[in-house]
């Protein structure tokens, strides 16, 4: 049984909802990034900073709720502070790089009203957070690392 199946379902189709709605995002301004200019670059930056921020909250309540179901009973209660989130993540398998995931977080944070240069460092985060909960989301519908998901 994969975590999809194992009770985080509604989050976890959620969160497929909103990787496939933030790729969508992203496709449509890298399409027509080029022929757009001033107003225009930040009308379709909106919808990836807005998917994006959607997105990545869902992402971490997604591994903080895998980690509070199958994480090291040693560590049994997850934590508010999300580098301890993103260290036990990796520590578990289930994210690479733990300082990425914080810079995610600060785009995240960001995001909200972003024009200009933060905007566009939001959309290249925006960029290589989809590769990366495509990949978190893979490993989870596979029941997680080593099958985790599938123990209980």
């Amino acid at each position: 049984m994969s975590v999809a199946r194992g009770g985080g379902r509604a989050l976890t189709g959620s969160l497929h909802r909103a990787v496939d709605g933030l790729g969508d995002a992203v496709a449509f301004v890298e399409a027509r990034w080029n022929q757009a200019e001033g107003v225009e670059r930040d009308v379709l930056r909106r919808p990836v900073l807005e998917q994006f921020q959607f997105c990545y909250e869902l992402a971490w309540r997604l591994l903080e709720r895998w980690l509070g179901r199958y994480g090291s009973p040693a560590r049994s209660s997850v934590t508010n502070n999300r580098v301890e989130l993103y260290l036990q993540a990796a520590e578990a398998r289930l994210i690479a790089d733990p300082k990425e995931w914080m810079v995610f977080d600060d785009a995240a944070r960001r995001a909200h009203g972003a024009t200009g240069a933060t905007a566009d460092f939001v959309v290249g985060e925006a960029s290589r957070f989809l590769e990366r909960a495509r990949e978190l989301l893979a490993l989870l519908d596979g029941g997680g690392p080593g099958g985790a998901g599938s123990a209980r």
